[in-house]
């Protein structure tokens, strides 16, 4: 009977100890319906930011299938907090609209990088380009120039 005292007293004082643990480190958020409607729009305006930006990347001949897999996670937090919201889950629908943002977080920059490396590489093919035809129209000159002098000297002796 001892034993079984002493078991319910560590049982009780580590499920206080639990509870105490879980109050100091845990940080519930009770989101109402305007902080989960503005945290949605606000994760939306964010999204679509994200996308424009992916979007100007690829138009530049960036590779941007990481940012779309991004794009593509921060879309499915969205999701999930609009179907919470439509639910009234406020609570659940403000933490998945906060998890999109976090989610999209250094984003456009990324994007941005990516662009410009892209414009970069284009510069530098356009400069191979031109200097390729470039040179080919000096050997073509040469090669010309050559055959014009020993023609000329072929007709002299």
């Amino acid at each position: 009977m001892s034993n079984l005292i002493k078991g319910l007293k560590i049982c009780v004082i580590a499920v206080i100890i639990l509870f105490i643990t879980t109050e100091l480190f845990a940080s519930p958020v009770f989101a109402d319906q305007n902080s989960a409607q503005t945290a949605i729009m606000s994760a939306q305006n964010n999204l679509k930011s994200c996308y424009y930006a992916a979007e100007q990347a690829q138009a530049a001949g960036a590779n941007v299938d990481p940012l779309m897999v991004t794009l593509n996670d921060a879309a499915g937090s969205l999701s999930e907090a609009e179907l919470a919201y439509a639910s009234n889950d406020y609570n659940s629908a403000y933490i998945y609209a906060a998890q999109s943002q976090t989610t999209l977080n250094g984003f456009i920059s990324e994007a941005t990088a990516l662009r410009q490396n892209a414009n970069n590489n284009d510069y530098q093919n356009f400069i191979t380009i031109v200097l390729s035809i470039a040179g080919s129209v000096a050997i073509l000159c040469v090669g010309i120039l050559a055959w014009v002098i020993l023609n000329r000297k072929g007709r002299k002796t």
